[in-house]
C-alpha cells in the first residue's frame, strides 16, 4: 500500500448504515484492516442521522434497502438537509438489488458509487479510494449527479452541480500503486 493511500484511509472517518448488523461487522472489519481508524456502524436512517450530527465522516457506506427509510432517503437528507461540508460527503449504496431503475434512483438522489452485495473488497477499495482522493483534493460542489445526464433535465430534488473532474484514472493509478 502506497504511503499517500494509507494515509488517506488512516485519516478517514467513514459511517456503515445496513439494519443487517453483520453487513456493518464485514465491513468494519475491511475497513479496518486496511487502515482506517473510526468506523462508525448504525442500523437504520435514523441511527445515521444522529451519528452523522454528532460526528464529523469523510465517506459514508449505506444499504439500500432497510426498514421504514432506505438509503435513498439517508442520501437525500445529506444532500439536501445537512451541513454543507457534509453534503459534499463521497456517498456509496450496497445492495445487492443493482437492477439499471435502482443504480439509476441512487443516481438521481445524489449517491456516488452503486457497490453490489455480496461485497467486493477489491471493488469497494478501488472506488473508496478513487472518491476519497477526490474528496481530499477538492473543495468544489460534488458532481453533477448521473441521472442528470441520463435523464437530460435535473433531478427535482437535486439542485445542479457542476461536474467533477473524472477520477478513473487516478484510481488506475493508486491501484497500480499497490502492486
Amino acid at each position: 500500500m502506497s504511503r499517500d493511500v494509507e494515509g488517506l484511509i488512516r485519516s478517514s472517518r467513514f459511517l456503515v448504515v445496513d439494519d443487517n448488523p453483520a453487513w456493518i461487522r464485514l465491513v468494519r472489519e475491511v475497513l479496518f484492516a486496511w487502515g482506517a481508524v473510526s468506523v462508525f456502524g448504525g442500523a437504520s436512517v435514523a441511527q445515521a442521522q444522529v451519528l452523522l450530527e454528532q460526528n464529523n465522516v469523510d465517506m459514508i457506506i449505506s444499504d439500500l434497502l432497510m426498514p421504514d427509510e432506505d438509503g435513498l432517503a439517508l442520501v437525500r437528507w445529506v444532500r439536501q438537509h445537512a451541513s454543507p461540508r457534509l453534503q459534499r460527503t463521497p456517498f456509496a449504496i450496497m445492495t445487492a438489488e443493482t437492477s439499471r431503475v435502482n443504480i439509476t434512483r441512487a443516481a438521481c438522489c445524489g449517491t456516488d458509487m452503486v457497490i453490489e452485495k455480496p461485497l467486493k473488497p477489491a471493488i469497494l477499495w478501488t472506488r473508496m479510494v478513487a472518491l476519497l482522493a477526490a474528496s481530499a483534493r477538492s473543495n468544489d460542489p460534488r458532481a453533477l449527479p448521473p441521472c442528470q445526464k441520463v435523464l437530460g433535465a435535473p433531478c427535482p430534488l437535486i439542485p445542479v452541480r457542476r461536474k467533477r473532474p473524472p477520477i478513473e484514472a487516478e484510481a488506475k493509478a493508486l491501484i497500480s500503486g499497490l502492486s
